[in-house]
């Protein structure tokens, strides 16, 4: 059986017409472990210069993903192709498979709903997209965003003697609101304990700075000025010894498909996130990570996993093996199989 998947490309400076990440792992990392399962998997980027291209791929496929939806990469405005690629799958007889792993209806309303709404099936990474899927179409499939775990992993590990590190990655001038909700809490820390935090993502923004700048005894890593690959983010993440992943309870962050949390959690990182969204779904509260839900909640927290080297270790095990039994590559991409040997009758 033959799958298109048509993944999304970056607007950010530097990377445009690259891959984005979530487009790596629910495209082509995906891909790549169901061709190992038996299928033949083929992963394109929209653009309107390969059109007639696209359209030849549609023929020659059984299933074909539409990931997320291609915004235009300037300004100026230029009319979506999607719906004729769609239209063109469904006028052949594919099966059509519309995957969502953010709140995109809130920036595309219209296209969201009709995407979701014409394709025989709507997988999505969270249960809040769940949510809104199932208002416009009954066959909906909860599939995760997956880890490589073979990367994102504990052998690549390696902590620094004396301070400790608190790690942060994303893209952090996207997400400002979140992590003001941390300067409280690395206010306090600081005041008890030899902390860094290293900030993987800021790409040189001063807001993103100046928020944490201020924080007396606060040392504060702001990474490179660019964006980091993402096979690389890893090794970046090496010596962080607590991984974090604050939240403001928005539908935007119910939405998310906490992939930060499980990256950290899939290098044995122990991770405190905010009690919002997915987060509640993967995280079992003081097993396999710590949520916490108010400043109080986080500094008593973090405190007990710097205090704890025993505990940390052993959250962090256990957040690995949570990892390896629900959220790698390997265990998605059954899922997705599954979705797919069932498309006649899924719901």
């Amino acid at each position: 059986m033959k799958i298109l998947f048509f993944g999304q490309i970056t607007r950010l400076w530097g990377l445009r017409g690259k891959p984005t990440p979530s487009t790596i792992v629910r495209c082509s990392q995906l891909a790549s472990e169901l061709d190992r399962l038996g299928f033949s998997c083929t992963v394109l980027f929209r653009r309107t210069r390969d059109f007639s291209r696209l359209l030849q791929e549609i023929r020659k496929s059984d299933v074909v993903v539409f990931h997320r939806l291609q915004f235009p990469l300037t300004n100026v405005p230029e009319a979506p192709i999607e719906p004729f690629l769609h239209l063109a799958s469904r006028a052949t007889n594919k099966t059509t498979i519309f995957d969502i792993d953010d709140a995109i209806f809130l920036q595309d309303p219209v296209l969201t709903e009709f995407f979701s709404a014409k394709s025989d099936i709507v997988t999505v990474g969270s249960h809040q997209l769940a949510a809104y899927a199932r208002k416009w179409n009954r066959k909906v499939a909860l599939i995760p965003t997956p880890v490589p775990t073979e990367i994102f992993s504990p052998k690549v590990r390696s902590r620094r003697r004396g301070e400790f590190v608190l790690g942060w990655h994303g893209t952090a001038y996207t997400q400002l609101h979140s992590l003001r909700i941390l300067v409280p809490v690395l206010t306090q820390l600081a005041e008890r304990y030899d902390i860094r935090l290293k900030l993987i993502g800021s790409m040189g923004n001063r807001k993103v700075q100046s928020i944490f700048n201020g924080i007396p005894g606060l040392q504060t890593e702001f990474g490179r000025d660019e964006w980091i690959p993402y096979e690389r983010m890893p090794a970046s993440l090496a010596d962080v010894d607590i991984g974090l992943s604050p939240l403001t309870d928005s539908l935007w962050s119910r939405s998310k498909c906490a992939l930060k949390a499980l990256e950290y959690m899939s290098m044995a990182i122990p991770v405190v996130a905010s009690a919002v969204g997915e987060h509640n779904f993967i995280i079992r509260n003081g097993i396999n990570g710590y949520l916490a839900t108010s400043t109080a909640d986080w500094l008593d927290k973090i405190s007990r996993l710097i205090e704890d080297g025993r505990f940390r270790d052993g959250m962090g095990g256990r957040g690995r093996q949570t990892v390896n039994r629900e959220y790698s590559v390997r265990v998605v991409a059954q899922k997705f199989a599954n979705v797919i040997a069932r498309r006649k009758d899924a719901s």
